[in-house]
């Protein structure tokens, strides 16, 4: 919702509750990412978009990279956070960097008399500096 909050303060953002995920009921029969791109797809008709950014997280990432690959004209940009779909190649380097992340979160909470609710606020705005740099 930060990020909803953010980008829906300049631009006009639509969050999806694909059907089966979230508070949404589940399809009549099993859905495949075909099915949930054709739904992004009749969605964007029905809302009259001729072309957007998409912003997948996790399964709709996913469902970003196919729409965007049959459906080109209709796609500005593309930003995947943590996207299914994508496997990428684990150095050392990255597990360094998680490893270090755990360590300072558990520092933090330790500091902080282990207040989850500093931790969160921290790491909330962190993210937001990142958003505003990554827009700008």
């Amino acid at each position: 919702m930060p990020v909803f909050n953010y980008l829906a303060s300049k631009f006009e953002v639509y969050a999806i509750d694909f059907p089966g995920f979230g508070q949404s009921s589940l399809p009549s029969k099993a859905w495949g990412v075909g099915d949930y791109t054709d739904m992004l797809n009749k969605l964007f008709d029905k809302l009259n978009i001729e072309k957007a950014s998409l912003i997948g997280h996790s399964f709709g990432g996913r469902v970003s990279i196919m729409f965007s690959a049959l459906y080109p004209e209709k796609v500005e940009k593309v930003v995947l956070v943590d996207s299914a779909g994508i496997i990428p190649k684990r150095t050392l380097k990255y597990y360094f960097k998680v490893y270090k992340f755990k360590l300072f979160k558990k520092l933090y909470l330790l500091l902080n008399g282990g207040k989850k609710k500093l931790l969160k606020s921290f790491i909330k705005n962190t993210v937001q500096r990142i958003i505003k740099i990554l827009v700008h």
